[in-house]
This record gives structure tokens, sequence and C-alpha cells, in this order.
């Protein structure tokens, strides 16, 4: 087994402007519609999670090319997809699975796919929906395997339904394209999700009214294509929290992290750089992205635990690490899902073994850890267990300590965060 060591070593201060890799389901979504529309498409920094749907999408006669986070897409229309001879795998790429579950029904194809578990109940609803459009039949022969037969006319609908889910109003408006006549759709009126609004930036009129001031009605014509469209794809948030902290904790640093994607699911972390006093700035914000600003700050301690614990979680072993540099106490509760990871190992003795190795005055308590900030952090060598996570924590960790920051195990982050160590020499060069 490959164990790919890295070594850190300290930053006088970071500076300058940088990305992170996009967010998956976004660029799943992305590299669906470029395939269903008319002409090249280019999809910048997409994400290393990405190739499982490039092979897919190759083995259902799509043209791609790649080179390195850069897609470019030539589609041939909505009814240019080609039945394989073996499954069409839809796990691993979110709400995008729906999209091309979709596609697929609505051309005349005999075709087998798999449904991810975390997907399979949305996929039933959506094939019943379908059905009331005169879709083929798609009939589940094993727990999460279907089997569509495609063909007949599909026919506009007007779905009553306006508590539907997000992603199935969006398929179903993606169906409508496949329609003879109108087909309706409708939402809360309060809703702000905006469905439509990845058929209407590919040129696809889709007209909205408010017959009901409880909802929304949103209406396509069948037979429109789809243009061809080169965008980025936006950050994804939790690949910009160990810079940011690495800004916040370096002195004399201030870097800006381009168009990351800032929501309310993902900025718990966020939230709490802003309540420690860290100086992390939103500017430039459009459409569900923004650039963010972070200087170094001297931060104060806090409390973490219950609910707030739950959506930090995965944070953790960073959580950890930015606790050393803040003053006073700083707590770390209600963590116990760390101590039964799944390779079998307790995550929260494995992260306090590495605290104390690097110098950081911390104790172990059963619900979790307290740390002391403010002391001085020395060199170590680091086994990572393969957890991107701690990788990334102790590269910050490296950024701050005495001394060289050997991590072992680094080679976790190329299904991640590939440039993860070259974006951290990146900043570090510019102030030689």
């Amino acid at each position: 087994m490959v164990n790919v060591q890295r070594t850190v070593t300290p930053a006088v201060k970071l500076t300058g402007d940088i990305r992170v890799p996009g967010e998956l389901a976004e660029a799943a979504r992305t590299l669906v519609l470029a395939s269903l529309s008319e002409g090249e498409s280019q999809v910048d920094n997409a994400p290393p999670g990405i190739a499982t749907l490039v092979e897919t999408l190759g083995r259902l006669g799509v043209e791609l090319r790649v080179s390195d986070s850069t897609v470019r897409v030539r589609g041939r229309g909505l009814r240019s997809l080609t039945a394989p001879p073996s499954e069409v795998g839809l796990g691993g790429i979110g709400d995008a699975a729906l999209l091309l579950l979709t596609a697929l029904a609505c051309q005349p194809l005999a075709v087998r796919v798999r449904v991810p578990a975390d997907r399979r109940d949305l996929c039933r609803k959506l094939l019943t929906l379908l059905e009331q459009a005169g879709v083929g039949r798609a009939a589940e022969e094993e727990e999460g395997a279907f089997r569509l037969t495609g063909g007949g006319e599909v026919r506009g609908v007007d779905y009553a339904d306006r508590d539907l889910e997000p992603p199935l109003r969006q398929a179903l408006l993606l169906a409508g394209l496949y329609a003879d006549g109108e087909t309706a759709v409708r939402e809360p009126s309060r809703s702000r999700d905006r469905v439509e609004f990845e058929l209407k930036r590919r040129g696809v009129e889709v007209t909205g009214s408010r017959p009901d001031p409880a909802e929304r009605v949103m209406r396509v014509t069948g037979g429109q294509a789809m243009a061809p469209l080169s965008l980025a794809v936006t950050g994804q948030m939790e690949l910009a929290l160990p810079l940011m902290v690495a800004a916040l904790t370096v002195k004399r640093s201030a870097i800006r992290i381009c168009k990351v994607a800032v929501r309310a699911d993902n900025r718990a972390f966020f939230d709490l750089l802003r309540q420690l006093g860290g100086r992390v700035e939103v500017e430039e914000e459009e459409l569900g992205s923004a650039d963010i600003v972070a200087r170094f700050t001297q931060l104060r301690s806090t409390r973490v635990a219950e609910s707030r614990a739950e959506r930090l979680i995965a944070q953790v072993p960073l959580l950890a690490v930015l606790a050393t540099q803040t003053e006073g106490e700083f707590i770390i509760r209600d963590i116990d899902a760390l101590r039964r990871s799944e390779d079998g190992y307790d995550l929260v003795a494995h992260l306090l073994a590495l605290l104390r190795l690097i110098g950081a005055k911390v104790g172990e308590y059963p619900e979790g850890l307290v740390i002391d900030g403010g002391h001085p952090l020395q060199g170590a060598s680091i086994d990572s267990k393969g957890d991107p996570g701690t990788v990334q924590a102790f590269a910050v960790a490296g950024l701050l300590a005495s001394g060289e920051m050997e991590i072992g195990g680094v080679e976790c982050l190329d299904g991640v965060f590939p440039g993860f160590f070259d974006s951290l020499a990146t900043l570090k060069e510019r102030n030689r």
C-alpha cells in the first residue's frame, strides 16, 4: 500500500488569490445538462470525483474530453444518448441522478440503471410522475435496479402537487422538453430553489405565474433545445475551510478564495469563525457563490457542543488545530460518533495523540476534548491514517509550528483536493 508523505514548513505569512475544487453535485448537474445540449460546453474547475460520471456519460455515447480540471462536452441534443451493453450506475452524483434518469426514461432506449440508496425513494417517485406523461415503462427488477423501456409519445402534464422536492421539480421541467405540449410544475410561493434557472440559462423559455398567493407555477413547452454553456463550477466550501483557518492564524496573512459556494446548509464552520472574532468577509456575491476574504485575527475560544458539534463533526480535526491558536480554553464535546470510525479506530483518541505530539495543551474526557490555546506548536511526524480532514488540519498546523511537519498518507487527497499542497505553496511563495 502506497504511503505518500509531504513536508510542511512554517509560513511567514500567506497572501494571494486561490480557488478550490468545485462542488461535485453542481459539476454533475452541469455535465448531464451539457450532454443534452446542442453544441460544445466547457466545464472548468470540475472536482476529481466527477471521473465516474464522465465514464458513464461516455458509455451513453457522449463525447467528452478531460484536461486537468476542465471537461469539454460535445452535446448532440436531448435524444442523443445511446444504450450501453451493461448497467448504468447513478451513484455519487447527487441530484443529477434524477436528471440523467429522466433523460434515459424519455428516450426510446432499453437500459438498466442502478440508483444509490440515498436517492431511491426520489427516483421511484419521479418514475411514477413520469408515467403520467406517457413515458415508457420502468420495472424495479431488484432493490434499486430499474429496467427502463422507453418509447411512446411523451405528453405535457400539469402537475398539481406544489410540495414536490426541488430535485423532482427540476427533473419534471427537463422532462417537459421531451413532451408534446406544455408541462406545468408548481412550487410554494416562498420557495427560493429556482429550479428552472439551469434551463433558462441554457436558452430555454420557462414562464412563471402566481395564480394562487400560496404557489408559483412554472411552464415549459416541449421541443425546445438547450444551448451549450461554458462555466466554472463553484468551489466547495468544505475545501476552502483549511485555507481560511490558515489565513486567520498565520500572522500578517490575507487571502482571497474565489467563487466559493455559500449557502445556509454549508456555512456552520464559516459562521463559527466569525463568532470567534475571525475577519472572514463575503464579497462579490452572485447566484450562490462568493469570494471569501480571510485575514489574520487573534481569535477567542468557545464551546462547541450538541447540535453545533453535530453540524461540525466532519471538521473536528481542523477545529482542534484552530483551537490551539485561540485565547483561553476551547471545548469540543458531543463527538462520540468519531470514536467509531469506518476504519475501526477511535479518531478522537488519535487526534488527541497527534495534538500532544505537536505540543498542544489538550485534555480528553468522555464527551470530547478541551484545548488550552496560545501555546507554541512544534513539527512532528504525523500519521493521518488516510483521513483527508486530518491531512489538511495538520498541514495548517505545519504552517504554524516550529520545525518541519511530516504528514503521511496524503494520497487520500487525490480524490478530494489534489492541488491542496500546491495551493499552500503558492500562498507562501509570494512572500519569499
